[in-house]
């Protein structure tokens, strides 16, 4: 949940507006990507760590996902609420 809400977060503070305003460069996307499935690899498989089934992973992904969404909102209104 860490890697993701990470990767979320990076997204979330980049850009004043909404997180999905604006495109981000292809590195940075890229290397989201490439992070998420790797971090699903080693949870599923259970490298180093005890293995988590794939559905919990993808719900965790999720979960993380609309929390990060929910904040953004709150992030776009605090930012009006004192004109930034």
């Amino acid at each position: 949940m860490l890697v993701f809400s990470g990767q979320f977060t990076v997204y979330m503070v980049r850009e004043r507006r909404s997180m999905w305003s604006s495109r981000s460069i292809k590195f940075l996307l890229t290397s989201s990507i490439i992070d998420i499935i790797f971090v699903i690899l080693i949870s599923t498989l259970g490298i180093l760590v005890t293995p988590i089934p794939l559905e919990d992973v993808i719900l965790i992904l999720a979960v993380t996902f609309i929390f990060t969404a929910v904040f953004d909102h709150v992030k776009n209104i605090s930012f009006k609420t004192v004109n930034i």
